[in-house]
């Protein structure tokens, strides 16, 4: 049966320091039993005279310790074999006192009662925790801490209306501040930011997107993998989630030459746009390429350098003859681009960002993960997720699931992230960068600190 668990008087219960008459000789620990057959998992432990007690939840709230004052365990007592909520008891014998650590599977509410001579530790194994912290005017921050009975969770979230996301939201580069990527209590520290949330794919080699990434107005990368959907806000602050139309041309003297692809071998005839991910070694010899220096002019770029040196920027293959390039013998090109709709009309977008795969589509889950060619191992694991959504009010919504295997915080599969952006109110929704990269970065202060600690991050979403 699920239960709405009051998490507050929970707390009140479990910190107050239960003290009871001493008794006149050392108290006994006899027995000790974990039932987990009802609503509750309930420890209880049998003393011959219940001694006093002290309980101390750690710093975050996964670790319970019960300490028992003038107290001594029978020879070989036995404690029982964990099982969830429980991940672990472990006991210590002090001269005069007995302590248990108990482990728990997340942050988790618990009651603690006497009955008689019986010390009863009661966890509910269904309950729901909401917590709701300011981030600017009108925008707040949702930590939901839940169990549903065999798996526990925490999911940050948030919803930032139209005019927020037109005065407040960014899309932050870590190449602003001169690195290609950086943790993202880091960026918060630098920006000044209320929230950092992680977003594009991205080389964790070179430090550079793999999505197609807009920031003030500016192209910062090309898809690998165009014809992805994408989240796209605006100069008005409006958020939109669809497969957005890029057209890429360069231009000199006058002249204009349309790129026809992306990261794929340039066959003769072809003009291809490359990020570092194509693999060098299946670069065409007999095309010329240019370096895009800040996505604006291109210089001649030599294939040996690519292939001796590496590339950590995009560039371009021209595979023309001199008399088929328009552009041929110029000395410097400017590259141009132009973003468009599903009705082919050009975007204003201030700030995009790319990726994969699309989680509900008008109102409906539709998981694209095969049209998206998404990895089997992002498609079919339950992890670490970071979501954007648009709800009918035009207001953009943000989720971060937590994952910890070491701490027993379960993630979510894309089929439940889904179905939670549909239960957020999320008409579109989008499945970004997760595992080690999700991060809820609230007032420079990670909610969810990714397992092995933060990652580096070269651009990420900012509320200012």
């Amino acid at each position: 049966m699920q239960k709405q668990y009051n998490f507050a008087a929970a707390v009140v219960a479990a910190l107050v320091i239960a003290v009871f008459p001493a008794a006149a000789n050392a108290a006994s620990l006899r027995a000790t039993a974990l039932d987990i057959s009802g609503d509750y998992a309930t420890l209880k432990l049998s003393f011959d005279a219940l001694p006093k007690y002290e309980t101390k939840l750690s710093g975050d709230r996964t670790r319970l310790e019960l300490v028992l004052f003038g107290t001594k365990a029978i020879a070989n007592i036995a404690l029982p074999q964990a099982s969830y909520p429980v991940r672990s008891i472990a006991p210590y014998q002090g001269a005069e006192n007995y302590a248990l650590t108990i482990t728990l599977a997340g942050k988790w509410p618990f009651i603690v009662r006497r009955e008689g001579a019986v010390l009863v530790l009661s966890f509910p194994k269904v309950f729901s925790e909401r917590t709701e912290l300011p981030l600017v005017p009108g925008v707040t921050a949702i930590c939901e801490a839940s169990s549903d009975g065999s798996a526990y969770r925490e999911i940050y979230s948030t919803r930032i209306p139209q005019d927020v996301l037109r005065t407040r939201a960014t899309m932050a580069l870590a190449s602003e501040h001169g690195a290609r990527s950086m943790a993202l209590t880091e960026l918060a520290r630098l920006e000044g930011a209320a929230l950092v949330v992680n977003t594009a794919y991205f080389d964790t080699k070179s430090g550079t997107p793999v999505s197609l990434v807009i920031s003030d107005g500016k192209l910062v990368t090309l898809p690998v993998k165009p014809g992805r959907a994408a989240l796209i806000v605006d100069g008005t602050g409006r958020p939109r989630i669809y497969r957005p139309g890029l057209e890429v041309w360069l231009e000199a003297d006058g002249q204009r030459l349309r790129v026809q692809g992306f990261n794929q071998p340039a066959s003769p005839g072809m003009v291809v746009a490359y990020t570092p991910a194509f693999p060098s070694a299946k670069l065409n010899p007999d095309a010329i390429y240019y370096r895009l220096v800040s996505m604006g002019s291109l210089t001649p770029l030599s294939l040996k350098e690519i292939q001796q040196e590496g590339f950590a920027d995009s560039f371009i293959a021209v595979n023309l003859s001199p008399e088929a390039n328009p552009i041929s013998g110029a000395k410097e090109a400017t590259f141009k681009w132009k973003l468009t709709d599903p009705a082919k009309s050009p975007v204003n977008a201030r700030f995009a960002v790319c990726a994969a795969p699309m989680l509900v589509e008008k109102g409906a889950v539709n998981i694209t993960c095969d049209e998206d060619d998404v990895p089997a191992d992002i498609a079919t694991s339950v992890r670490a997720r970071t979501a954007v959504g648009v709800d009918k009010n035009d207001a953009l919504i943000i989720v971060v699931v937590r994952e910890s295997k070491e701490a027993g915080i379960a993630g979510m599969s894309l089929s439940a992230l889904a179905q939670y952006m549909l239960k957020l109110g999320a008409v579109d929704a989008l499945n970004l960068d997760g595992g080690g990269s999700s991060e809820f970065v609230l007032n420079g202060a990670p909610m969810n600190v990714p397992y092995g600690g933060e990652r580096k991050i070269p651009v990420a979403f900012v509320l200012k």
